[in-house]
């Protein structure tokens, strides 16, 4: 294969399932993954291959403003001979971290590899890189190379990424008679409270608020 040559890989698509969302709840968030690799690419230009499946679990963790994440699954694919190596199924990892630097700018570590049931090799690769946010944008830029040799780990890599993500308001707590006791609180959730400062928290209008059995 000629090495000017350029070819599309294989579609990749990657549906998730959060189990456990990280937030003010919770420190830790857990989700599943089901990567799967349609065969779109050309084999003949080591653009592709067979259909593959990867069963994934991942996982990260935010002590002290630190993201720590690590993720592990088992890659299902076919059998294969490219050039010298046999591929078959792996299991596959990965961990990193991203660690405040200076006000929106962050540092990045990675490591990943895999361990091939087909073969004794276990390529493994590490990167490092830099990661800026602000006002909704995420951009990064990060290079590594193999830290053991093997089919998948490259002699070196440079990638650099440019996001953009909405911070969604958290929810309105509904409060239906609109008296500013929220629903989950208000003893007369369709009755608005009179606010005539004698038990104005209990959400319920008062007809009687000296007690003498005669209305207000």
């Amino acid at each position: 294969v000629d090495d000017s040559e350029v070819a599309l890989g294989d579609v990749r698509v990657v549906p998730r399932v959060t189990l456990l969302q990280r937030g003010t709840s919770s420190s830790v968030g857990v989700a599943a993954l089901l990567p799967v690799s349609l065969p779109t690419g050309n084999p003949d230009m080591y653009g592709g291959e067979s259909l593959r499946v990867e069963p994934r679990m991942a996982l990260d963790w935010a002590p002290s403003g630190v993201l720590l994440a690590a993720n592990a699954g088992y890659l299902v694919r076919e059998k294969a001979q490219v050039l010298n190596t046999s591929v078959d199924d792996a299991f596959r990892w990965g961990a990193g971290a991203e660690i405040p630097v200076y006000k929106v700018l962050s540092g990045l570590v990675e490591a990943n590899g895999a361990v091939n049931t087909g073969s004794s090799a276990a390529p493994t690769e590490a990167l490092a890189g830099l990661r800026m946010r602000a006002a909704g944008w995420m951009a990064q830029v990060a290079g590594g190379t193999a830290v053991v040799q093997g089919l998948t780990a490259p002699q070196y890599r440079v990638v650099a990424a440019v996001g953009f993500s909405q911070e969604q308001e958290p929810p309105t707590p509904a409060d239906a008679d609109a008296d500013g006791v929220i629903d989950s609180m208000d003893g007369c959730p369709l009755r608005a409270e009179d606010l005539d400062r004698f038990e104005d928290e209990d959400g319920c209008p008062d007809v009687d608020d000296d007690r003498d059995q005669v209305a207000n």
